[in-house]
């Protein structure tokens, strides 16, 4: 059981790469032992209002004993949460008699206070500033909110269900949720000659460009789609099509 900010893709890889790391911790230990296949992970309960993320934690540890029998290591909540002994002793006795370097001592105090901040938000954010039209459902109202966050911060809500709404296209607290100022990777495209100006390809989607040109998805045609008229791929300027 556990809190998070994030997706919860983000949040699953994130475990992954801390179980490589921190060796004791029942649920890391259970995943380098049985493999990451072995784990199904899925969302109990969402559009919980952050302040009270840690209350809901805690309460679903208790419903499902995993403290006592199961993978969490405390007993949840950002504060005061209580370490199991045996994963206590274990931290404890795999440490002794090993000199720390400082760089060490430096990552045992951050780790030391993620157990206060167990889900932090990591990076610098610029994935959440799009700008967001919120059309009203029942009146037609459109409103217009600079980043994802603001967004959420006007429906009460979380990053993360403003940003899964957006993605999937769900009608989210009444509101039908658009990004502004970002095209869609299934928009048509059109590649101009560089010299004469003439339209020589015209393709559905950027993958389907992507495939034409290198049979796999992804290629240079991006980076002169974001600098129209600058960057060229395969001797063309590149546009979405009106």
């Amino acid at each position: 059981m556990g809190q998070t900010t994030q997706q919860l893709s983000t949040r699953w890889k994130q475990h992954i790469q801390e179980s490589k790391e921190f060796s004791e911790r029942p649920l890391y230990r259970a995943l380098r032992k049985y493999g990451v296949g072995m784990f199904n992970v899925r969302i109990l309960e969402e559009d919980i209002p952050v302040e009270k993320l840690s209350e809901r934690e805690c309460w679903w540890i208790e419903q499902f004993d995993s403290y006592n029998s199961g993978y969490n290591a405390t007993t949840g909540g950002e504060r005061g949460s209580t370490i199991r002994e045996d994963v206590r002793e274990k931290i404890s006795s795999s440490m002794l008699g090993i000199a720390k370097s400082d760089e060490q001592v430096a990552k045992m105090r951050s780790t030391l206070k993620s157990i206060n901040h167990t889900f932090s938000v990591r990076g610098d954010g610029k994935h959440l500033r799009m700008k967001i039209k919120a059309t009203e459902v029942g009146t037609g109202k459109e409103l217009v909110f600079d980043s994802v966050k603001d967004c959420a911060s006007f429906l009460s809500s979380l990053e993360n269900n403003v940003s899964r709404a957006l993605n999937k296209g769900w009608v989210h607290k009444g509101y039908k949720l658009e990004k502004i100022g970002r095209q869609s990777m299934s928009e048509p495209i059109i590649g101009k000659c560089r010299i004469t100006g003439e339209v020589r390809y015209k393709f559905d989607s950027i993958n389907a460009c992507s495939k034409y040109f290198t049979g796999a998805r992804g290629c240079g045609v991006r980076k002169s789609l974001k600098n129209p008229g600058v960057n060229t791929y395969k001797g063309c300027y590149w546009y979405y099509s009106e």
